[in-house]
């Protein structure tokens, strides 16, 4: 069922059907989950199962919801206040930070991507402070370093990343 949603919530005809705030409100649980009980994902990942697993599945739901807020599909107002409300930029911050190694790099994209989407959002730029906070901040700083930065390498990929490239270099300065 994970897959089948995957696919659908990269068109724009599904997600105007589904509850975005309760598929906003179960990517934040799942990722909250992970980020307060890691040792899980460290069994599934030794099971060879974590591909599967919504942990991994909640980042490709998130990403398909982003790109259709950042295409103009679906209105930013409609998003960005219930991602707001449910700390998912900072939970996405802390769960890759906790696990980005053991995710396949496709995963790591798509998650970065939707943290750039975010990024890119007026609702972001103008409350960042209550999107993100200074250890966020500081975990984008160590993601920078992780993995970001050889993202980034790629000129296709630093376009796509932009937005989130900016506000980690912003972040260190303040």
């Amino acid at each position: 069922l994970g897959m089948v949603l995957r696919n659908a919530w990269r068109h724009v005809e599904a997600l105007q059907t589904t509850d975005i705030p309760l598929l906003l409100e179960h990517i934040s649980t799942v990722l909250q989950d992970a980020v307060r009980a890691p040792e899980r994902l460290e069994a599934f990942e030794k099971g060879g199962d974590l591909q599967d697993r919504q942990e991994v599945m909640v980042l490709h739901y998130l990403h398909g919801v982003c790109a259709q807020v950042w295409n103009g599909e679906v209105p930013e107002d409609r998003i960005m206040p219930i991602m707001q409300t449910n700390g998912t930029f900072g939970t996405l911050v802390a769960f890759l930070g906790l696990h980005w190694s053991k995710l396949q790099a496709a995963d790591l994209q798509l998650a970065a991507e939707a943290l750039a989407y975010i990024c890119d959002s007026e609702d972001f730029q103008t409350y960042e402070e209550q999107y993100a906070t200074a250890g966020d901040m500081e975990t984008l700083g160590l993601l920078y370093a992780s993995f970001l930065e050889s993202m980034a390498a790629d000129g296709d990929q630093r376009r796509k990343l932009r937005p989130l490239l900016d506000f980690v270099q912003r972040s260190q300065y303040k």
